[in-house]
């Protein structure tokens, strides 16, 4: 048999009150200055979302006549009819439609993709958050992974779009 034995000595009613009431106060302070820290992060998102996804929707421009220019199938295009919103698609069989809009702090790509007339249309979907970084920089945000550059994000959401063009062919 084991015997345990607990000596546990009181220091004072006072001291430990005032400790908590300290530590309180030290979480309230920190909790408001997190909120604080938070509205700012997501007002300078909002601020800089549009400039970013116009950068984007530039860039994708841009990659697609680099594609055109490289032999990539001419049939497909890039339209850009809002602020905040594009697409690149091909309308011949195969066709894809790649549609992608900013939508608060978030980009929306949705694809679609339809081998014949006969074929049923697949559709998925996919998003990349737009985020403020510890030093208060407007970035892209995919699975984990942060994206300074305009043409990584590019290549994210082309990729399946080429892809799937130059399979067909």
């Amino acid at each position: 048999m084991l015997r345990f034995y607990l000596h546990v000595e009181w220091q004072g009613r006072t001291e430990g009150v005032e400790m908590s009431r300290n530590w309180v106060a030290d979480y309230m302070q920190r909790s408001k200055q997190a909120h604080s820290d938070k509205r700012a992060k997501a007002q300078m998102v909002q601020v800089g979302a549009g400039g970013l996804f116009k950068m984007l929707a530039d860039q994708v421009e841009q990659d697609i006549k680099e594609y055109h220019d490289l032999g990539g199938d001419a049939e497909l295009r890039y339209e850009k009819r809002w602020d905040v919103r594009f697409r690149v698609f091909k309308s011949i069989y195969p066709a894809v439609d790649l549609v992608v809009s900013l939508e608060s702090a978030r980009v929306l790509c949705e694809y679609f993709f339809k081998e014949s007339d006969v074929d049923k249309r697949r559709e998925t979907r996919t998003y990349v958050r737009i985020v403020a970084n510890e030093s208060g920089s407007v970035q892209f945000f995919k699975n984990g992974e942060a994206y300074s550059e305009t043409s990584e994000v590019s290549e994210v959401i082309l990729a399946p779009v080429f892809s799937y063009v130059d399979a067909s062919q």
